[in-house]
């Protein structure tokens, strides 16, 4: 997003997606994540190693999904930090008896 003249952005996002209160998949670092290479195969990988990305097969309910500012630098002391972020969700493959309903809280 920098590139695109976007300030003040999270440096290293996290993601998480939960079913209710149970967390159900994260990552942080995509390249560090065992479906990294899936993320390559689909033509969607960040550019940057430390941007954040999944690819997880989810059946049709509500789920919550946060991005946020990983909580941890390198010495893993806990950091404050804020920016903006931008979430995408692709869908790669379908049923066409299902569809996606975005619902976003600020």
């Amino acid at each position: 997003m920098q590139a695109l003249g976007v300030t003040d952005t999270l440096a290293n996002p996290k993601i998480q997606v939960f079913s209710g209160q149970s967390m159900i998949a994260e990552n942080d670092d995509w390249r560090t994540a065992s479906d990294s290479e899936e993320i390559i195969s689909s033509g969607l990988a960040p550019t940057n190693s430390k941007e954040s990305a999944l690819i997880i097969s989810l059946p049709a309910d509500p789920y919550t999904i946060i991005l946020s500012r990983n909580s941890m630098n390198n010495s893993e002391q806990p950091i404050a930090d804020t920016g903006i972020g931008l979430l995408a969700v692709d869908i790669l493959e379908t049923d066409p008896d299902t569809s996606i309903t975005p619902t976003l809280n600020q």
